[in-house]
């Protein structure tokens, strides 16, 4: 599904349809609105397992769309940087995956119902759906100016070395 999303992006981008930036962000809302959909979903399966799996593995499929989205975004907005950047969101990135699990368990405490399930499962989405209206509102597919490191006056060469 990631491979479908990101190719209809670069292919609209390569016609000067859209722009870049707007590629990362209609990747990143068909990843994460898909996915919360899914979930959502999820939550009103209720003990329907074959669709509860089904709705899952389509979340999965959807979250693919972020290797369109902000995963290429690093080397857009900084290419001299990317690495860096990649580093920094991915280390804050992991946060989920170790808080995500003692926040489910702390809303089942003992009583893991449909309608407790129900609860994870909208936050889950929730969570997807903010994070998806923060990158819509602050990404940029631009070079950002502080790609090219900072120029200032002591930045001259202060030692001339003759040969």
């Amino acid at each position: 599904m990631s491979m479908i999303i990101v190719k209809v992006g670069a292919m609209l981008h390569d016609r000067h349809i859209i722009s870049i930036g707007t590629v990362r962000k209609i990747n990143m809302i068909i990843s994460l609105w898909g996915s919360a959909a899914c979930m959502i979903g999820v939550a009103f399966a209720g003990c329907d397992y074959v669709l509860a799996v089904i709705l899952l593995i389509l979340a999965v499929g959807c979250i693919g769309g972020i290797y369109g989205g902000v995963l290429c975004n690093h080397i857009d907005i900084a290419p001299n940087f990317a690495g860096l950047l990649m580093g920094i969101s991915n280390t804050l990135g992991t946060v989920p995956g170790f808080l995500s699990p003692n926040i489910a368990g702390y809303i089942l405490q003992g009583n893991p119902s449909v309608g407790q399930w129900r609860k994870v499962f909208w936050l889950g989405a929730g969570v997807h759906i903010l994070g998806n209206i923060a990158f819509i509102l602050f990404a940029s597919g631009e070079v950002q100016p502080w790609n090219n490191g900072a120029k200032s006056p002591s930045s001259k060469n202060i030692i001339d070395v003759k040969t």
